[in-house]
């Protein structure tokens, strides 16, 4: 306190995405409604990028099923806020949820 007013001293600044990559992360669940959203989803995932890493599941819906099917996927993968978006952008790509 200086005074009435309360002092704050920053003695580190850096990113965000770097701040937490140590950080256990919740894994991503990719709900696709449309094939075509595979190999969209799977290119990202190879290419990766910095931050938490954890597992993905996909949830897939197809009138040809009997309801959801959900897959775990082998391995962690980059789960950061821009591999999240890109996934989420991809097309036939419903939702992407953490977990």
């Amino acid at each position: 306190m200086q005074g009435d007013n309360l002092k704050l001293l920053a003695r580190k600044v850096q990113a965000i995405d770097s701040a937490i990559a140590g950080v256990a992360s919740a894994g991503l669940r990719v709900f696709i409604s449309d094939e075509s959203a595979f190999s969209t989803v799977a290119g990202v995932l190879e290419r990766g990028g910095p931050g938490a890493r954890g597992p993905v599941n996909l949830v897939l819906s197809h009138p040809d099923l009997p309801g959801e099917v959900e897959i775990m996927l082998k391995g962690d993968y980059s789960v950061s806020p821009q591999i999240k978006g890109a996934i989420r952008s991809a097309k036939g790509v419903v939702m992407v949820e953490e977990f």
